[in-house]
């Protein structure tokens, strides 16, 4: 019910309210047309991931995330209960799940200049998490990275140090005068 204005709304219907709904498999695409959308340079949808539980950081209360097994290896009955009863009861948001993973691909077939911003994206991610994620550890990120707030926002000056948008189509980096090779 939050994310429509009435709960009798259909999935199709909701489509009339929002823009775009992205899915955690497809971030980075979602990211690219956004960016798009909002005429940004992708500069400013790189990120340094925050609660990413495979790091096994403290949390800001100094709990240790734990990293969830995947559904595989979970026991056989947690197994049956999502491809069952679970997916029964958010039956609509799997309607809506795959809705928003069509969408997205009909974007992408639509405008084919956004796969080649989306590979330019990853290789700039790949730079970032190279070069801004702090190293994993026992501390809260907000700890070891300067964030806007808590956690969100880490390291934003090292990526505005690595890449200022550029006039044109691409972006330069900000310690060198070559552009970013983004041919396959």
């Amino acid at each position: 019910r939050y994310i429509r204005p009435s709960s009798a709304r259909s999935v199709s219907q909701l489509w009339q309210f929002y823009d775009l709904i992205g899915t955690v498999e497809e971030y980075h695409k979602t990211l690219v047309v956004l960016a798009s959308d909002l005429c940004l340079p992708i500069s400013d949808i790189l990120y340094v991931a925050a609660k990413n539980s495979s790091e096994r950081r403290m949390d800001r209360l100094g709990v240790r995330q734990q990293m969830h097994p995947q559904l595989a290896a979970e026991p056989r009955e947690v197994r049956e209960f999502v491809h069952g009863a679970y997916r029964q009861r958010n039956s609509r948001d799997y309607l809506l799940w795959h809705e928003a993973r069509r969408r997205l691909a009909k974007t992408f077939a639509a405008r084919p200049g956004l796969k080649r911003t989306l590979q330019h994206f990853n290789q700039m991610q790949l730079r970032v998490v190279r070069e801004c994620s702090p190293p994993s550890g026992r501390m809260h990120l907000a700890d070891v990275a300067k964030c806007y707030y808590d956690d969100k926002g880490c390291n934003h000056e090292c990526i505005d140090n690595l890449y200022v948008p550029a006039i044109g189509d691409g972006l330069e980096m900000k310690k060198s005068s070559k552009k970013i090779n983004i041919s396959p």
